[in-house]
């Protein structure tokens, strides 16, 4: 069967000159300084097909959104399962009712990417799906708000000579599910548009950039979230979560403006317009030739991203509840605010993942050891040859696992806290280079066709960023279901004793990505 050309200027034919046959995470690109490599795709003085730098401020435009989207996200990591318990959902309800972040994440959001690429809106390829995106997220959230109070007072001024308390409570609760569902659902093309802008909107050799750009806004958006969440907690215990909602939803509309207003985009070509399809069946088989046709160093960003996810799940939803439920042991007794502890652990875990995140992209790291200067060899440059994004990467993951297998040894609250902000250093790592070795992967390709003169074909930036996310989405799915075979087999033990394994099965998992990294650059 002959190749299918639709898709020939991303995922380029094996006969090709490629990255197919070539480990992204070792492979050679143009460092954002602009000085020159051996990639294939470039010859030494030569700037044909090189797309044109954009300005900081461009590239501040086109992440900022990254904030309002990282507000939901702390606000469910943070306030979700507490919101969900003052409701009346058990805790083994309440696990499952997450798993529709993953699931959406898996199974949703390779659809909204595949659609966004084949957009042939007059607004553009991407906005209309991340206004869609913010539009369902704030009407979930402001639905949420007003859930337990309007179910109240409906209860009070009509239904209570009609149905019982327990009948409305129900109601109610199906109802938050319901938009809880919603709101999973909106976030996926919100995310993918997100993501698919900053491709589309920055060349190559300046998407490690935009994604450190990116990576400071999520920081930034979930410093402002804790500071606020322990603030209402204090201020507002009973309304918190429904405060919350509010100022989240205004936050997502005023960061995304700038770049609905002001950011451009590439417009769909003829053959884009032609090929337009919508079709659940159609786009099944694009995005299983999009998967098939990937190159390997996308294939490895994956692989190695899907086994980091499997360590950070435990992490991410149950460092502030370990924290808290240590505090609690600890002091052997009832706080007025007793999960005021774990916020502030995540606060200070926030906080240096911000201040890695502004850090660390000053030591300007190259995406692989070959991308080397003539003047390396200078003494006060040779040390940054050695620094890459991969070999950033793998410390990360030993670092992370390091703190995770430390927790065994936790007796005090403090050090808790302590090794909670210094997983920061790893996050920051995590938001920031495999979201950037992607995007250079995606932009480079476009680069290189137009470079060899090749007639642009279907846009795969949208399935490509999806494909990408389901290694990110289906690892949690995994991560869940075994912890809780975990907390199953460990039965009715106290809260940091369960907890504190899940944190180390975590540590388990990174240590199985950072073999699999060395493994992947080895044999590539």
């Amino acid at each position: 069967m002959a190749p299918d050309p639709s898709s020939a200027h991303l995922l380029p034919d094996s006969d090709r000159r490629s990255t197919d046959t070539i480990s992204l995470l070792e492979e050679p690109l143009r460092h954002e300084s602009g000085e020159a490599t051996n990639s294939s795709a470039w010859s030494d003085g030569s700037n044909d097909g090189r797309e044109k730098s954009v300005s900081t401020k461009y590239m501040i435009l086109l992440t900022c959104g990254t904030f309002g989207l990282q507000n939901v996200w702390s606000l469910l990591l943070a306030n979700g399962t507490p919101y969900l318990l003052s409701l009346g959902f058990s805790r083994s309800t309440t696990a499952l009712i997450w798993i529709a972040g993953p699931l959406t994440g898996t199974f949703v959001q390779p659809f909204m990417g595949a659609m966004s690429d084949q957009s042939t809106s007059t607004w553009g390829k991407r906005k209309p799906f991340i206004i869609g995106g913010i539009i369902g997220a704030v009407l979930s959230m402001l639905s949420m708000a007003i859930m337990r109070i309007a179910a109240m007072k409906v209860y009070n001024w009509f239904g209570r000579d009609y149905i019982s308390a327990h009948a409305m409570g129900n109601i109610a609760r199906t109802l938050v599910i319901f938009w809880i569902c919603i709101l999973n659902l909106s976030l996926q093309p919100l995310q993918v548009g997100l993501r698919a802008m900053v491709i589309d909107g920055c060349p190559s050799h300046q998407q490690s950039t935009a994604s450190a750009w990116a990576g400071r806004f999520t920081g930034l958006g979930g410093i402002a979230t804790y500071l606020l969440d322990d603030f209402m907690i204090r201020k507002y215990p009973h309304r918190a979560f429904e405060v919350l909602c509010l100022i989240t939803s205004l936050s997502l509309i005023l960061t995304n403006a700038p770049c609905l207003l002001f950011a451009s985009e590439r417009m769909a070509s003829p053959q884009t317009a032609s090929k337009q399809t919508f079709r659940p069946a159609r786009l099944t088989r694009r995005l299983m030739r999009t998967a098939r046709r990937m190159p390997h160093g996308v294939r490895n960003i994956c692989a190695v991203q899907f086994a980091s996810w499997c360590g950070w799940f435990p992490f991410l939803y149950y460092n502030t509840t370990f924290i808290s439920a240590l505090d609690k042991k600890l002091t052997r007794s009832e706080k007025n605010h007793p999960e005021s502890s774990g916020v502030q652990a995540y606060l200070f875990f926030a906080i240096i993942a911000f201040l890695c995140s502004i850090l660390l992209p000053l030591l300007k790291p190259t995406l692989s050891i070959a991308e080397t200067t003539s003047d390396s060899s200078k003494p006060h440059k040779k040390w940054r040859s050695h620094i890459t994004l991969s070999r950033l990467w793998l410390l990360s993951q030993i670092v992370f696992a390091l703190l995770m297998f430390c927790t065994i040894f936790v007796t005090t609250t403090f050090a808790g806290i302590l090794i909670i902000a210094i997983c920061g250093f790893s996050w920051s790592l995590t938001q920031w280079i495999p979201l950037a070795m992607m995007s250079a992967e995606i932009a480079r390709m476009r680069e290189a066709s137009r470079c060899e003169g090749e007639v642009e074909g279907e846009d795969e930036t949208g399935s490509l960023m999806s494909i990408f996310n389901v290694a990110i989405s289906a690892p949690q799915i995994l991560a869940g279901a075994l912890c809780s075979l975990l907390f199953w087999i460990i039965g009715n033990a106290d809260a940091v004793y369960s907890l504190g394994w899940a944190l180390r099965m975590g540590g388990v998992a990174s240590v199985l990505s950072a073999i699999l990294m060395i493994a992947l650059r080895s044999k590539g």
